[in-house]
């Protein structure tokens, strides 16, 4: 069995566990209380049970999404002299005991190499264009990958632009695509089509096999939009349990088809100026970046979102999520009346127009799903939004943005590269 970060040293993994704790909603901190069991001080990291190395009681609360920073942190926990504290803003080290320092560090150990790097490669192929890796195109490595198959093999893509359109067909599952850098490795495409049953053929990227991963990867369809304008798909995502960390989608028009299936997105960048994220998914896209590059004034959309009926999975739910860009910008318009489209915690720039919404041909829009809770920017202020947005009670918003959602059986964790 290899380990899919063989590659990385032990101090990159350090540094970027470190990197990691900064954005997560936890803390952990000395208390002078005593613990309900003096005997065995147990903590739970990533669902993990360990014995405290700590010679005094040491606890870790989860403060879900908890954003009034460090001194807010230190005022809930009710404690001043807290070792470590860790938010979504900042993370600061206090003065440290030394058993302090080696629980944190056997915390930092169990996040990344148990959390966040627990899938195991019986396989590397290497693609380089240069001749120096088992294949000089990544849908060479991809038809090398036999059907059926089980076992998760690594196809680690040298840097490079591969000018090819790559695609992945259901039989051919668990595979992790595995760039060297989304600036630096990049698969590029040049197709476009009319509105069509075509659109999902054209892509410059696909994927129909359940249990896919992509980190460090571009995905652009490099069609020409500025002199005419067509569907040009960057990347066509139909497999279930799919999840892409620190990727790029490029496009103008329908750059990402998140077409069926339950799919993850982790600090990656998605750009375009028309539907660039459209489909009938059940999607999470946490950090990422979505950048308008509209050519006119505008408006346009960002999402366009369908579901079969109102019962059926689906949706898209942006957060902790930036808007960036130019032009003007609705947030969603609805594909049919089933449409589902959250934002939480999301910076909005002035380019979202006021109404927000837009309802486009459809009429009954009471069973529509729009909504917005503790965003932030020019963008996000809602007294001008349309008045069926809807208002969620935060046991409707925990629906969307806890386990339930798409993660019930864990294979967002069980998945992560």
């Amino acid at each position: 069995m290899v380990k899919v970060s063989t590659e990385e040293s032990c101090i990159t993994r350090l540094v970027n566990g470190f990197k990691r704790l900064s954005s997560l909603p936890v803390v952990l901190a000395r208390t002078s209380q005593p613990h309900e069991d003096p005997q065995t001080h147990l903590l739970a990291i990533s669902g993990i049970k360990i014995s405290s190395l700590a010679s005094s009681p040491l606890i870790l609360i989860n403060l879900h999404e908890f954003e009034s920073g460090s001194q807010a942190l230190n005022n809930n926990i009710g404690t001043p002299n807290a070792d470590i504290v860790i938010s979504k803003h900042k993370m600061e080290f206090h003065a440290l005991s030394y058993s302090s320092f080696l629980l944190f560090s056997v915390y930092v150990f169990l996040h990344c190499s148990l959390a966040v790097g627990s899938i195991q490669a019986v396989k590397t192929i290497t693609v380089d264009t240069s001749g120096n890796g088992n294949f000089n195109t990544i849908q060479a490595a991809i038809d090398s990958v036999p059907d059926g198959n089980s076992q998760w093999i690594r196809v680690h893509v040298h840097q490079g632009v591969y000018k090819e359109q790559v695609k992945i067909p259901k039989e051919k599952q668990f595979i992790l695509l595995d760039g060297q850098g989304s600036d630096s490795t990049v698969i590029q495409w040049n197709a476009h089509t009319v509105p069509s049953d075509e659109e999902f053929g054209t892509a410059a990227f696909s994927v129909s096999a359940d249990n896919f991963i992509a980190r460090e990867i571009t995905f652009q369809n490099s069609f020409d939009y500025k002199s005419n304008k067509a569907i040009a798909v960057a990347a066509a995502i139909q497999g279930d349990k799919c999840s892409f960390y620190n990727c790029k989608f490029l496009g103008y028009q329908d750059t990402l088809c998140d077409y069926q299936g339950r799919h993850y997105f982790n600090q990656c960048w998605i750009e375009g100026g028309v539907d660039f994220i459209f489909g009938r998914a059940a999607s999470v896209y946490e950090g990422c970046t979505l950048n308008s590059i509209l050519l006119e004034k505008g408006p346009s959309w960002l999402t366009a979102h369908s579901k079969v009926n109102l019962s059926a999975p689906g949706g898209f739910v942006f957060k902790n999520c930036k808007i960036t860009g130019s032009g003007s910008m609705y947030l969603g318009r609805a594909w049919n009346d089933h449409a589902t489209v959250l934002f939480y915690n999301t910076f909005m720039s002035d380019l979202v127009v006021p109404l927000g919404w837009d309802s486009w041909k459809q009429h009954d829009m009471s069973q529509i799903t729009y909504a917005e809770e503790s965003c932030t920017g020019p963008g996000s202020d809602k007294g001008k939004r349309v008045p069926w947005e809807k208002k969620l009670s935060a046991q409707e918003w925990n629906k969307y943005l806890g386990r339930e959602f798409i993660n019930q059986d864990g294979w967002i964790e069980q998945n992560a590269p």
